[in-house]
C-alpha cells in the first residue's frame, strides 16, 4: 500500500542537504588513493587546520587506483589547506568558495 510520492522536489531537497549546499565553505575535489585510511588522514588535516567538514562524498574516477572526493569545509584558509592536502599525497583538481543557498 503506498504511502506517498517521491517528487524530483524531493530529491533535489535532499541533494542540497547532503552536499551542504546551504551553508557557505570551500568546496574541493580530489582524486586520491583508493587505500584504507585516507578520508581519516583528511579529516584529521581539517582539523589540525581548524576547519569544520560540512559535507564529504566520494565518486569512481577512470583512473586506476584512485578514488575521487568532493568536500566541503568551512574555517580554513583555502591555499593553505591545499598545501597540506598535497603534501599528503592527495591531488586538489579544484577548489571553489561556495556560498550559501536557501
Amino acid at each position: 500500500m503506498p504511502v506517498g510520492i517521491i517528487t524530483e522536489t524531493d530529491i533535489f531537497k535532499s541533494l542540497v542537504e547532503l552536499f551542504g549546499a546551504q551553508e557557505t565553505g570551500l568546496r574541493l575535489t580530489l582524486e586520491v588513493p583508493g587505500n584504507k585510511g585516507v578520508l581519516a588522514k583528511i579529516a584529521t588535516a581539517v582539523w589540525e587546520q581548524n576547519g569544520n567538514i560540512i559535507s564529504v562524498g566520494t565518486f569512481d574516477i577512470d583512473k586506476p587506483g584512485l578514488k575521487g572526493i568532493v568536500l566541503k569545509v568551512s574555517g580554513v584558509e583555502e591555499h593553505q589547506l591545499i598545501d597540506v592536502l598535497e603534501a599528503l599525497g592527495d591531488h586538489v583538481v579544484d577548489a571553489r568558495v561556495c556560498a550559501g543557498v536557501e
